[in-house]
């Protein structure tokens, strides 16, 4: 199950990054974004 969501998490933050800057056409809301992506990642993945 692990493979699956780290193969699928990158795309769509790819997708949904440019998406969102074009929305905003901030660069804080894309760092928020990001962050959220990541506190995502980690979450769905077994601590290390």
């Amino acid at each position: 199950m692990q493979a699956p969501y780290r193969s699928t998490n990158p795309a769509a933050a790819h997708k949904a990054v440019p998406i969102a800057t074009t929305l905003s056409g901030q660069r804080p809301l894309r760092l928020l974004f990001k962050l959220l992506v990541d506190s995502l990642a980690r979450s769905l993945q077994p601590a290390v």
